[in-house]
């Protein structure tokens, strides 16, 4: 869960776009398109698929139907259907090529079902068209940085106000190249202004990974007043307990741990020496 190309499912999430409400003189075509916004409002996704099917067989020579296929392939997407999404994204461009909408949207489909080739030739093209575009930067650049970790990093150092994700992803690059002090400014600073549950977790997986348990502690203590459900929280605190001989505390983080559902393959993926100590 901490290796970099692992988040691309998660960055793939932000709310696809929207395109502006399709037009028609059809009546049947506008009640349709208009219960389909009702029911995409509501996520009621079923229905609004049902309604813009409807939509598109009542006017299937209408430009505007590449608004409504970008709709469709969002709603197929809710529906968990990733390549039906992208036949609709592909049909949309057909229609409408230059829709930077449809070719994101697409490009979400394709991480969505981890096909990165696919999903970073449709990124280019994004970043040819609009070369500042901060959610194709951090895409493009993790896909990237699966291959050239020192090129993927360059590409999200382009990004003017990087999110949380994408400072995340770069700090886990610098520590992937070795450049440590590089990656520690990172986390401090995140620690700092964005210290969520996510940020603090990774954070002390990384000062475990550097023997800084004081740090480490510190960090897994502000996660578990964020959330004290988190049972992988309490795993890496019984493992860093482990690590400072205090084996009463470790086990009763470990208890903690087991009681709150963790990974209990968590501490053998990121420490293989604890499994060769059993």
């Amino acid at each position: 869960m901490f290796t970099l190309l692992m988040t691309l499912a998660a960055l793939a999430q932000p709310a696809p776009q929207v395109p502006d409400a399709p037009v028609s003189l059809n009546p049947r075509y506008m009640e349709m398109a208009d219960s389909a916004d009702y029911y995409i409002e509501r996520s009621l996704w079923a229905d609004a698929k049902r309604c813009t099917v409807e939509a598109l067989r009542a006017d299937p020579a209408n430009f505007s139907n590449s608004l409504l296929l970008s709709n469709l392939g969002m709603i197929n997407l809710n529906l968990d259907e990733p390549q039906d999404a992208v036949d609709n994204f592909t049909l949309g461009l057909e229609i409408a090529p230059s829709s930077t909408t449809l070719r994101s949207n697409r490009a979400r489909a394709y991480l969505y079902m981890n096909q990165l080739q696919k999903a970073d030739e449709d990124l280019r093209i994004l970043l040819e068209r609009t070369p500042d575009d901060p959610w194709a930067l951090k895409m493009h650049g993790i896909i990237t940085a699966s291959k050239n970790p020192e090129e993927g990093l360059a590409v999200l150092q382009r990004i003017a106000e990087p999110d949380v994700d994408t400072r995340l992803a770069m700090a886990s690059l610098q520590h992937r190249m070795g450049h440590d002090d590089e990656a520690e400014l990172i986390y401090s600073a995140l620690t700092e202004d964005s210290a969520s549950e996510e940020v603090l977790q990774t954070a002390a997986v990384f000062h475990l990974l550097k023997e800084d348990y004081s740090r480490a502690g510190d960090e897994l203590r502000r996660a578990i007043e964020l959330n004290p459900r988190n049972g992988n929280l309490y795993l890496l605190r019984a493992y860093l307990h482990e690590q400072c001989h205090e084996k009463s505390l470790a086990e009763i983080d470990k208890k903690m741990a087991i009681e709150n559902n963790a990974d209990l393959q968590l501490v053998e993926a990121l420490f293989p020496s604890k499994k060769r100590k059993k």
